[in-house]
């Protein structure tokens, strides 16, 4: 079962994704022409990729009890084959790869931060928490 930040990711980068700009990030002269990338997964493969592909990084708590200490894992969206876990800080990969001015940080609710592709953002609304008295009108 999906730990319920990583259901709340994929719901925003559904909805960011559905209204994103006609521009990319490969549009841009610095990521257009990028060699391939390595990377290595929490379970040991090591992946080729482009970089330019990287649409979101966030990083989240390691289940109690592992082996590999306390340091939070590292997702990366935009990839083939889904979200890739990964060792490396999100600041860490996002300066290997000369990524970090083209991507802008978010805050969840729940107070993980997100790294999106500026390209892929369209507009941003902040959630509004639900009152009693908005429950109220709602319900009529």
């Amino acid at each position: 079962m999906l730990h319920p930040a990583k259901r709340a990711l994929i719901a925003l980068v559904c909805i960011l994704t559905t209204g994103s700009s006609a521009a990319t990030a490969d549009d841009l002269l610095d990521l257009g022409t990028r060699d391939l990338a390595r990377m290595k997964t929490v379970s040991g493969i090591t992946l080729a990729f482009d970089p330019g592909k990287i649409a979101m990084l966030y990083a989240l708590p390691r289940s109690a009890g592992s082996s590999r200490g306390s340091a939070p894992i590292t997702n990366v969206i935009g990839l083939a084959g889904g979200h890739q876990e990964i060792d490396e800080t999100v600041a860490g990969l996002l300066e290997r790869l000369d990524l970090k001015p083209y991507f802008i940080p978010l805050t969840l609710p729940d107070g993980v931060t997100v790294w999106l592709k500026a390209s892929t953002v369209s507009f941003i609304r902040a959630v509004e928490p639900i009152t009693a008295a908005r429950r109220r009108t709602n319900a009529r």
